[in-house]
């Protein structure tokens, strides 16, 4: 049965399967601040109502397409070109600093000075970790997910590199396997 005033099954069937299609994206959007010139507003609006979307879907909408279409890497035939979208999708990490090392890893060119300051704080950070510690890999991560701060403010300029390596010492002495368990352990309650 519908619960929308006025409507019958057929069309509230119809209404919820055009929303289920149309929200076929992340579960949450993120919320940016956009200035517009007021004309170009304008058309926003009226583009939007053309479309029956909201203003914010409808940028939303537009901007996606655009990004599907706007190539960041031209290797100069179209077979090698590859869009924001193709990266974005590819790179894709809920942790910001997952998306900088695929990045970092596979397109270094398009990290901004901040990501090329962050993803050097990382690099020195797993070079403390060494191939031969058990679990290197794990204790490398639980590193990088607890000395994000540390290494934000080496980016911004905030701390040195002396001061970043004195950091991230610390955590990684914060890092110990549990010897009853055998589970990595990071000790939060110490100060950095």
């Amino acid at each position: 049965m519908c619960y929308r005033q006025g409507q019958s099954d057929g069309a509230c069937i119809k209404g919820n399967a055009m929303a289920a299609k149309r929200g076929s994206k992340l579960n949450k959007s993120e919320v940016v601040q956009v200035r517009l010139d007021p004309i170009l507003k304008m058309a926003v609006e009226l583009a939007a109502a053309k479309e029956r979307r909201t203003l914010s879907s409808y940028i939303e909408w537009s901007v996606e397409k655009t990004v599907k279409k706007v190539t960041v890497i031209d290797g100069g035939d179209t077979e090698k070109q590859i869009t924001a979208w193709d990266i974005a999708q590819e790179c894709w990490e809920f942790w910001v600093g997952g998306r900088i090392q695929f990045l970092a890893n596979k397109y270094p060119e398009l990290l901004t000075i901040r990501e090329r300051g962050i993803f050097s704080a990382m690099q020195l950070a797993r070079r403390l970790v060494s191939d031969d510690e058990a679990d290197a890999d794990l204790v490398r991560e639980t590193l990088l997910m607890h000395g994000w701060e540390i290494f934000c403010q080496f980016a911004d300029g905030q701390i040195s590199t002396q001061q970043l390596w004195e950091g991230v010492q610390r955590l990684r002495g914060r890092i110990s396997k549990d010897v009853s368990t055998g589970v990595w352990v990071y000790a939060a309650d110490a100060t950095l």
